[in-house]
């Protein structure tokens, strides 16, 4: 994998290996059969952090999210895909086990340390982009939610 394709920060792949990697499994007729989970997060808080403690605070952030969502998806593909935004695919047996993996995740958040997080559960490892902008929204969803409530 080039340096391109890995985030130097997070250790995660990066939004270029991302598209490399759905055209591989939407190519293979293997892999595109398979269930996946995909979630998507964004760090919430950063640009404040950033503004009142620094980039540096903000890098601190960002690597420990990473290393949370690492922590419950081992096997899965991690990428970072903007500045805050992560993506996760997961290909575990069952919607359950998926769900799970999120609910273990959200018990590590910190009032300090969160991200909000979208999720979509596919049967089959198809249409994967079309899929991550429903996970995107209801991201946003979540992300409204945790605004509304901490002011």
């Amino acid at each position: 994998m080039s340096e391109l394709e890995r985030d130097a920060l997070t250790g995660f792949k990066t939004r270029k290996a991302y598209y490399k990697d759905i055209a591989i499994i939407e190519c293979d007729e293997e892999m595109c059969n398979q269930p996946v989970g995909i979630a998507f997060a964004d760090v919430n808080g950063l640009k404040k952090i950033n503004d009142n403690l620094g980039h540096e605070a903000g890098d601190e952030l960002l690597a420990a999210i990473a290393k949370k969502i690492i922590t419950i998806f081992q096997e899965a593909g991690c990428y970072r895909f903007g500045g805050d935004e992560f993506i996760i695919l997961s290909f575990d047996k069952s919607e359950t086990d998926f769900q799970n993996k999120l609910q273990k995740l959200s018990k590590l958040w910190t009032a300090e340390c969160s991200a909000s997080i979208g999720s979509v559960w596919l049967e089959h490892a198809k249409d994967i982009e079309k899929n991550l902008s429903v996970a995107d929204e209801k991201m946003y969803v979540n992300k409204n939610h945790y605004y509304k409530n901490r002011f």
